[in-house]
């Protein structure tokens, strides 16, 4: 199996399964917003703050939905039907999101839900870039050295290092 899985509770459906729930930050009761036999995860805010985001298993399978903070009717984002959503993150922007599917990263618009999420090839080397473009692409990320330094008394790093 490619990539980190809860395995011990994916698709548990019980009294001790996972709901979201909110409390205002000033103290008072918390809310539950979700109340399914399923679990529910990863909850993330919108900018605004009247929307939250979270995965949610339903008939086997998690995705990633969204929802009024206020409550009501939960929109799903993704719908997939064989892997499950992980660990979806919003982007600095709020706009933008990144999320874990079968081993592999994918990043989606929030403005326009309907549009399919576009895979995202990362390489990350603790040596240089050379030989990941073909495997990453020139739109892909490249995480490692560019170039490598020394560390110590300027004299001796020059002379040891030419």
């Amino acid at each position: 199996m490619r990539g980190f899985n809860d395995i011990y509770w994916d698709n548990y459906h019980g009294s001790a399964n996972f709901d979201i729930h909110v409390i205002d930050t000033a103290g008072g009761t918390p809310r539950r917003l979700t109340d399914t036999t399923g679990n529910e995860r990863y909850p993330c805010f919108s900018a605004d703050g009247k929307t939250i985001y979270f995965v949610a298993e339903e008939k086997g399978v998690a995705n990633w939905y969204s929802m009024p903070l206020e409550g009501g009717a939960r929109t799903p984002l993704t719908k997939y039907t064989g892997l499950d959503v992980h660990r979806p993150c919003l982007g600095h922007d709020r706009k933008t999101a990144v999320f874990e599917l079968g081993g592999q990263l994918f990043t989606t618009d929030l403005t326009a839900p309907a549009e399919k999420p576009t895979p995202v090839k990362v390489a990350i080397e603790a040596a240089v870039r050379m030989g990941w473009d073909r495997f990453i692409g020139s739109d892909g990320i490249f995480i490692g050295m560019h170039g490598f330094g020394a560390s110590g008394p300027m004299k001796s790093s020059t002379r040891n290092s030419g």
